[in-house]
């Protein structure tokens, strides 16, 4: 068999999967010294990808990016783009962006914090719900006091480009949701993460938040933030630091409300005989909607700069705001030669309005920091580059804590509203009959009108952003939708009358009409209104409207006085089987037969039907997604075009992770006992208790389950469809399918977010992708399609034990339990609600892709290709595929967690290994192997070594590389690195060496010699020349020592010079020919030279202006 051409092409893709600085996995032969420096690219327009399952766009304007080796930190102002809340804050940026410059981890508190010393489940473990008994009674008297811990906090993060989410276990161990290769460590109160390269992230400034009510006070002051301090590179030397400002606002209040439903019970002190206690009063509340005021307080910090070995990057903040917090006026970045490499100023001016309902508005909650414009900053006398932002204000946001919300936060334009509770979902006042069979009735008198809104919804939304080239990018939102099953109310009857002066009666003198009479079919008693309209009573017209019970009968005779609305409705009762009458007449005018002859007197009578329905009801929101990004030249032309249609089929309409009928589920029952003192101080029977139970409803202003909670999910869409125009012509479209799992629900009767189990971390993998073209006749042909499968691997779960009060016990009587009390009578069932859930941690990976092409001729082009992975890290084990002649490829990988599987490991080996393992590098490549069937056609293995010097780098030693059955041979060798990870010296398969020499505090590669050897060329340099120049002339001089053939015969030597974090400012080759290069005050290449001076290259970066602003 014949394997010469495959197994080059092997060779060649082995060789490129080494390192070339000592902690990467980058190619060991690419280019270590740097290219010629390019022409600044220019972006015409925006090209902003978008998260189709969630239909999010990511807006990212890139500011600067730190790097250090092949280590990079972007920083950039990031957009979030799916609505802006009414009692959003704005950041130091402005609304909706944020500052991306380092890291946070931040924590949800479950009840006690982990790590309190008195209460927290570091101390007392959390125990399974199998093991609860009734000697946990007093333990779940103390977790409804927040006086024990019975459930994790939760800790989220978000750095570099990771993000996610963990818990501790009560015995500290980390757990990952979903599961990744970052390991967290948790010291003293601090928090280390350590990425799968050996990166160290090190989060020690720390901020604390508070919440309490006007009924309770502060229990304890977590910590609920950790800042990124420290980014620690894999070298162990390299590092980023981070400074920060603080910021306190004070206290800052939510405003929410509550409706609760049912009698209350109260006691005149007075004695009892026996059990009875003649002087018990039910006593109803008033049914109206309470405010409930939520106090904030807490601290976070602004990042002030970020120093790294070759500079800083500085943030000037601005601490006078109309609203609230700093502002970001500008970014400086300067070099270690303190020159400044990058200026950019941020304009800024405020979102206002004051319309509505605000009594609760301070002055500050009017204004919104609005960005307006990013500026890069040039030499004096240059227009600066500008970024131009442009927002929704056809609609204004109403001030923080405005009502004018729907039940998820966002602005639906009802700024009049008074308060937040609104009538229930068949539009009436809220009804309940409590467990002793009384009845109660809301009295709401300005229902809250909660309707989404979707113009209103995106008001301050981004809409454009202008580019310093004079293009523009337009982005056009649109509501979030969902259908939804709601359960609702047959419609009743109605019955209507109505008297004209047009009616033929029998009655010659008397205008009437009347209802013939009629058996309702109701229920025994339903309620139901009787709508009048009724002119103003005059002793000549005489109109009335007369509602009478055949059966019993009574009648009701309805007039309007001078006072009285005349139209208005009143509430009546109707009985089941009596028949009634409703009579509406009025007399005409004798002394003027025209007189009002359009005048009517109209009776309408309504009741429901006791009976439900459940419909499908198109839900808008909560929150946005985009419609169309469209990108335009400085010219205003049309360049591109991208139109999403959302659904299966296109039907527009999303999921949610839970079953609907809990999408906007606000009420539960709560059981309460009142505990009242039976008997006076020195009465006959003492101070004993007497409990009285009742239950009310609970009337909550929001979804219980809200949509982006732990136990929750966002809207997503498992079927996105995307349409793409340019340049004139229809490019077709792309149909993308996802994956998602609904949250599983526990069986437990209480209304608590937790009784949802997150299934959001298997979701939202990409399915399909099936690619159209647009034919002359408008339809679309497939012509490419990929489908991908998925396996899931859990990996462990904690749980947590929610527990919450059945029964709240009111009042000072001994029924009341308290601590250490025998509880006679008492029991956990029925006192409390009590569930474990479940929070699982796993990972869902690609097994198996297959790509499909299809011609004109309806030809098929199929291709395959499957993977296996090692559990402990998860990395791709296998690799399987077909080639060209339909042979079975298989490629075995093998990283660190392998050791034991790898043959001839050296001692020095075996102990890089074990370091990578400790150090977490686990998705390093240690050998590769292929094979074709069953015969092995090549391998790569990856020697490690642990050098000397600095913190002990491990970095690669050798590359060995075996084809088909013959022997195994070393492609490179490397000799050395210094403390950085830059690599000295190289000899490749031919046994040419290559030496490097760096500088500029060891950050750039200043020199290249080839056929010598870095001893040999080290010593003939002055250290502290190379690493702090002088001038680029001074080194020069000092790196023509290397040219000396007396010292250094038979070498070629290339040389650079740089100005830090700017660029390569000249090349000198092996002949001494150099060239230099210039930069603009924007750090943009402007002018290549000679050694003559003469242009070589001239770049002029010529912008257009906006077609307008």
């Amino acid at each position: 068999m014949n394997m010469k051409p495959r197994l080059l092409l092997l060779t060649v893709a082995l060789l490129t999967s080494g390192t070339l600085k000592a902690q990467s996995n980058t190619s060991p032969l690419a280019r270590i010294t740097p290219p010629a420096p390019e022409a600044a690219s220019i972006s015409k327009y925006g090209i902003y990808p978008v998260s189709m399952f969630t239909g999010l766009p990511n807006i990212s304007i890139p500011l600067y990016n730190i790097e250090i080796g092949d280590y990079s930190l972007p920083i950039s102002l990031d957009y979030h783009s799916s609505g802006i809340k009414v009692d959003d804050l704005a950041s130091c940026v402005g609304l909706g962006w944020n500052i991306n410059a380092g890291g946070v981890i931040t924590r949800t508190v479950m009840g006690v914090p982990d790590e309190d010393p008195a209460h927290g489940s570091f101390k007392l473990k959390i125990k399974r719900e199998a093991a609860i008994n009734e000697t946990d009674y007093d333990t779940f008297l103390d977790a409804i006091e927040d006086d024990a811990d019975t459930e994790p906090d939760i800790f989220s993060f978000n750095f570099g480009n990771k993000s996610g989410k963990f818990i501790i276990s009560p015995d500290k161990e980390i757990r990952m949701v979903p599961h990744n290769n970052l390991k967290v460590r948790y010291d003293n109160g601090l928090f280390a993460i350590t990425d799968d390269d050996g990166t160290i992230y090190k989060f020690e400034k720390t901020s604390y938040s508070t919440s309490s009510t006007e009924f309770g006070a502060v229990k304890y002051y977590p910590t609920t933030s950790w800042y990124l301090t420290t980014i620690l590179l894999a070298n162990k030397l390299d590092s980023i630091t981070f400074a920060y400002s603080g910021f306190t606002p004070g206290r800052m209040e939510t405003i929410d409300y509550e409706l609760s439903l049912g009698k209350e019970v109260i006691k005149e002190i007075t004695e009892c005989h026996g059990d009875i206690c003649p002087f018990i009063y039910w006593y109803k509340p008033n049914s109206l909607p309470m405010k409930m005021v939520t106090y904030e307080n807490y601290s976070f910090w602004y990042v002030s700069n970020i120093t790294f070995p070759s500079g800083k990057v500085d943030f000037t903040l601005n601490a006078t705001r109309q609203d609230y917090g700093h502002i970001l006026d500008k970014m400086t970045v300067t070099n270690i030669n303190g020159n400044i490499i990058k200026q950019v100023g941020l304009t800024h001016s405020y979102f206002y309005n004051d319309q509505g309902y605000n009594v609760f508005a301070l002055p500050q909650d009017k204004y919104r920091l609005k960005l307006t414009e990013v500026n890069e900053i040039g030499a004096a006398g240059t227009a600066p580059l500008k970024h131009i932002f442009q927002y929704e204000e056809q609609y204004q946001l109403p001030p923080r804590k405005n009502c004018g919300i729907d039940f998820w936060g966002y602005y639906n334009g009802k700024n009049t509203n008074e308060q937040l509770i609104p009538l229930d979902d068949n539009g009436r006042q809220y009804t309940f009959v409590d467990r002793n069979g009384m009845s109660d009735i809301s009295t709401i008198s300005k229902p809250a009108d909660r309707t989404s809104n979707e113009d209103y919804m995106k008001a301050g939304m981004l809409k454009r952003i202008y580019y310093p080239t004079g293009g523009y990018t337009d982005f056009d939102f649109e509501a979030n939708r969902i259908a939804i099953d709601k359960v609702v109310e047959k419609p009743g009857a109605t019955i209507f009358v109505a008297a004209k002066k047009d009616d033929v009666v029998n009655d010659s003198t008397r205008y009437a009409k009347f209802i013939s009479p009629i058996t309702l079919g109701i229920s025994s008693q339903t309620p139901a209104t009787l709508t009048l309209n009724l002119p103003l009573w005059s002793d000549i017209k005489k109109p009335e409207i007369i509602f009478q019970n055949l059966t019993k009968g009574s009648f009701e005779r309805y007039r309007t006085y001078p006072g009285d609305a005349t139209f208005r409705t009143v509430n009546i009762a109707l009985n089941e089987g009596d028949v009634y009458l409703v009579t509406a007449s009025i007399f005409p005018n004798p002394n003027d037969p025209n007189d009002d002859t359009d005048e009517d007197v109209l009776a309408t009578v309504k009741w429901p039907s006791g009976q439900n329905q459940t419909i499908s009801v198109v839900q808008k929101g909560p929150g946005l997604r985009i419609k169309s990004i469209k990108n335009y030249t400085a010219t205003g032309a049309l360049a591109k075009q991208e139109d999403y249609r959302y659904g299966t089929n296109e039907s527009g309409l999303g999921e949610i992770g839970f079953l609907d009928y809990l999408f906007s589920r606000r009420t539960y029952v709560q059981d309460y006992v009142y505990c009242l003192p039976k008997g006076t101080p020195g009465g006959s029977e003492g101070w004993i208790s007497y409990s009285f139970p009742v239950n009310r409803l609970e009337i909550l202003s929001r979804p219980i389950f809200g949509y982006s909670d732990f136990g929750g999910s966002s809207i997503f869409y498992p079927e996105v469809t995307k349409y793409e125009v340019g340049s004139g012509r229809d490019n077709g479209k792309t149909v993308y399918n996802y994956d998602y799992e609904l949250d599983d629900k526990i069986d437990a009767n209480y209304p608590e977010p937790q009784l949802l189990v997150s299934a959001g971390w298997k979701s939202g993998n990409l399915l399909s992708e099936r690619k159209y073209k647009r034919k002359t006749d408008g339809t679309y042909q497939l012509v490419a399609e990929s489908a991908n499968e998925y396996s899931l691997y859990s990996i462990d779960t904690i749980y947590g034990l929610k527990v919450r009060a059945k029964t709240i016990f009111v009042g000072d009587g001994t029924c009341r339990p308290t601590q250490g009390n025998p509880h006679t009578g008492f029991e956990l069932s029925r006192d409390f609600f009590y569930f474990e859930y479940p929070v699982m941690s796993g990972i869902k990976k690609i097994t198996n892709t297959v790509n499909k092409n299809y011609s004109e001729d309806n030809t098929t082009m199929s291709a395959g290709i499957s993977y296996t992975y090692n559990t402990s890290n998860f990395l791709p084990a296998t690799i399987t595929s077909k080639n060209s002649k339909g042979e079975i490829v298989k490629e075995v990988n093998k990283y660190p967690s392998d050791k034991a599987s790898i043959m001839g490991l050296t001692a020095a080996e075996s102990i890089a290994v074990d370091t990578m393992k400790a150090r977490n590098m686990v998705s390093a490549l240690i050998e590769k192997e292929q094979f074709i069937g069953d015969v092995s056609v090549a391998l790569a293995h990856f020697e490690y070594n642990l050098w000397g010097g600095g913190n002990g780098l491990v970095g690669l030693k050798k590359n060995k590389v075996r084809l088909g059955g013959g022997a195994i041979q070393d492609m490179y060798e490397i000799f050395g690195y210094d403390e950085h990870g830059n690599m000295l010296e190289r000899a490749t398969r031919n046994g040419v060496h290559e030496v490097y020499l760096w500088g500029y505090n060891k950050a750039y590669p200043i020199a290249q010699v080839l056929n010598a050897t870095y001893s040999s060329v080290s010593n003939l340099v002055s250290n502290a020349i190379i690493q702090h120049p002088a001038s680029a002339a001074a080194l020069d001089t000092e790196l023509s020592k290397l040219r000396n053939v007396q010292l250094l015969p038979g070498v070629d030597v290339t040389t650079f010079t740089y100005e830090p974090l700017l660029g390569t400012t000249s090349i000198k080759d092996p002949s001494g020919k150099v060239i230099y290069y210039e930069y603009d005050s924007f750090s943009r290449l402007k002018t290549v030279r000679n050694a003559d001076g003469k242009v070589l290259k001239f770049i002029d970066y010529q912008y257009q202006q906006p077609v307008s602003k």
